[in-house]
């Protein structure tokens, strides 16, 4: 059986996780008998710089031709408790652990989410600190996550991963997509939040067919 799959690296780390995420799929086809084709389509934020749009009007039903597909998010999801973990202190490349959620993570349900507030996002006019030494969850936190079937987690980094290191950006992007956990990446302004427990609600832009979008995230504290 031969797939036809659209491939949209997007911009920043979407070019670094896209071609090792086609390997895998490659090596998948050799090992069950089947066989993709792929197509791969530049829409993005540097399309938009260069045409004024973000890809062009028949984009989305161009990808619709395809056999990949997105599945939809039950807008109930994009708002959710979430539990504030605070660890500013962390040092630059860190790994965070299921030890660092302290008393908090016996208080974790399901369904609920988990915001880390590492301070991260006070480094972002230094573009090489910001993307490439950036503190990120460690295997064991994502399957500890996955456990406790959380809905979501907010970083301040743009990535859960190591953006240079493709086996970790592959392994917990899996673990944790894999266990259909929301993942918002870049939050700021975490460290207005006084509460250890807010009402999340992220808005992001209703792209038909998207596996990702900007959005707005807003914390309810009370």
């Amino acid at each position: 059986m031969k797939y036809n799959i659209a491939v949209v690296p997007g911009d920043g780390i979407g070019h670094e996780i896209v071609p090792t995420g086609i390997e895998v799929l490659e090596e998948l086809a050799r090992t069950f008998n089947f066989s993709i084709v792929t197509e791969t389509f530049p829409y993005g934020a540097g399309y938009y710089k260069e045409n004024g749009n973000f890809m062009p009007e028949d984009g989305l039903d161009r990808l619709k031709n395809f056999d990949a597909g997105i599945d939809p998010i039950a807008p109930d999801r994009f708002l959710c408790i979430c539990h504030v973990i605070r660890i500013t202190g962390i040092p630059p490349g860190e790994l965070i652990t299921v030890e660092m959620l302290g008393p908090a993570a016996a208080n974790i349900h399901p369904g609920e989410g988990i915001l880390f507030h590492t301070g991260w996002s006070r480094r972002s006019g230094n573009i090489e600190m910001y993307r490439n030494h950036l503190p990120r969850i460690s295997r064991e936190l994502a399957l500890w996550i996955k456990q406790k079937k959380v809905n979501l987690v907010g970083v301040e980094p743009p990535s859960v991963a190591d953006v240079n290191n493709r086996e970790e950006l592959l392994d917990i992007h899996s673990i944790l997509l894999g266990a259909d956990i929301l993942i918002v990446e870049g939050l700021i302004n975490l460290d207005k939040i006084e509460a250890d427990r807010v009402h999340l609600i992220v808005l992001p832009l209703k792209i038909k067919n998207a596996d990702g979008s900007p959005m707005r995230a807003i914390a309810i504290e009370g």
